[in-house]
């Protein structure tokens, strides 16, 4: 749980640093990166915190603390929230971009981002401490999301938003791939301007770096989503359980390798935050030499 937590908080810190300092990231989907960066950053600290529970030194004293279990809680959930809030405002920015280009930066400036990523914000921690107040911490003595958390948030509110961000997600971006390939190939077919092209493709690209992160949250979050709402009518093992909850959580750190891997500003940017010191004096000996040689 240490190297999961060391390795989620790593990849998005440097998403985070990475767009801060790179000015070709700095786009409205990037608003919308930062923000599920730093809800990933929190499962992050999160899993680190959680862990404390797992060790021999500390489970004891941790075990019977209710602050933490619901403090530990409360953070996984407002993250939760602010992830699911994230992913879908890309899509519905793509979804303008796409469907609506002539009317996008009306309907997208700076300020309306800002203020819909403060609001989801301030949504995402209303409902993700709602365990403070409600739980059954003191009937169970024991640090579990399914026994500690009431039925009711479990399964008709966290679940239920889960599923409505599913379904809603899967038509969003089933309209934009339609509309994006049926004007990509529109394009191909009426111009010959590669410069215009090359636009085309790269807006495509953005297209589909947006649609793995959906995907990739919800390939990873639904196994557990399912299971738990099964577990409810009938039985999960323990095992599967200890399984799938990982899988969900290893969600957080998979979006920095999807930036690395789909985007090239993103890839060079985290090589420049990666080997700062290195590449600044590689460069520096590189310089002197050509002078030199001049």
């Amino acid at each position: 749980m240490c190297l999961l937590s060391v390795f989620i908080c790593g990849g998005n810190l440097l998403t985070i640093t990475a767009v801060c300092s790179t000015r070709s990231l700095q786009t409205t989907p990037s608003m919308y990166v930062v923000s599920l960066a730093v809800a990933d950053l929190i499962v992050g600290f999160n899993v680190f915190f959680e862990s404390f529970w797992y060790n021999a030194l500390t489970e004891h004293e941790i075990l019977d603390c209710k602050f933490c279990c619901l403090l530990n809680l409360c953070m996984f959930y407002t993250s939760f929230f602010a992830s699911m809030a994230g992913v879908v405002l890309i899509g519905v920015d793509r979804f303008f971009y796409i469907c609506y280009p002539f009317k996008y930066e009306y309907l997208v400036t700076h300020r309306k981002i800002i203020i819909t990523i403060i609001i989801t914000w301030i949504v995402s921690v209303f409902f993700g401490t709602i365990p403070f107040y409600r739980n059954n911490f003191d009937a169970i003595q024991d640090c579990l999301h399914i026994d500690v958390l009431p039925v009711w948030y479990q399964m008709y509110l966290v679940k239920v938003m889960f599923a409505l961000v599913l379904v809603f997600s899967v038509m969003l971006y089933t309209g934009i791939v339609k509309t994006a390939r049926r004007q990509l190939g529109s394009i191909q077919a009426t111009t010959v301007d590669s410069a215009h092209n090359s636009a085309k493709g790269k807006n495509w690209k953005v297209v589909r770096l947006m649609l793995l992160v959906c995907g990739g949250f919800f390939v990873c979050w639904c196994p557990y989503h399912v299971s738990v709402v099964i577990n409810h009518v009938s039985f999960v093992s323990e095992d599967a359980m200890d399984v799938l909850f990982p899988l969900g959580i290893l969600n957080s750190g998979v979006n920095f390798v999807i930036y690395a891997l789909m985007n090239r500003d993103f890839r060079q940017a985290f090589r420049r935050r990666v080997c700062c010191g290195r590449c600044l004096f590689w460069e520096h000996d590189h310089d002197s030499s050509g002078g030199a040689a001049d």
